[in-house]
């Protein structure tokens, strides 16, 4: 060891180039460490990110299923409740005609009935002349 201007120098010897050398390869080894959580966290956040998306995916779908369900009902509910308010309205209708129809076969049969009578006037009259 030498003393030069306040500054010690030391001869290199063998171990003391080994150290450099551990210290560089200690330094890669954590940079390697540091690289592979960092690339582990990625792939774990990109499946999260995933799994997220399949989560959103579902939860629309099921959203869209609910919704065509739910319209299908109200569509259904409609239609049920037009037929029942228009069943009561179909048959007062149809009772009316039911009862036009009978009041025109009477009047028909009536009417059948007034002109035999009065052909059969009109033939006596005819043969008595």
């Amino acid at each position: 060891m030498l003393l030069t201007r306040g500054v010690l120098i030391t001869p290199l010897h063998p171990s003391s180039l080994s150290r450099p050398l551990s210290l560089s390869l200690s330094l890669s080894l954590s940079l390697s460490l540091s690289l592979s959580l960092s690339l582990s966290l990625s792939l774990s956040l990109s499946l999260s990110l995933s799994l997220s998306l399949s989560l959103s995916l579902f939860l629309s779908l099921s959203l869209s299923l609910s919704l065509s369900l739910s319209l299908s009902l109200s569509l259904f509910r409609s239609l049920f409740l037009s037929l029942s308010l228009s069943l009561p309205l179909s048959l007062a209708l149809f009772s009316l005609h039911f009862a036009a129809n009978a009041l025109l076969s009477t009047f028909t049969i009536w009417l059948d009935r007034l002109t035999l009578v009065i052909d059969n006037n009109v033939l006596v009259l005819s043969n008595s002349f």
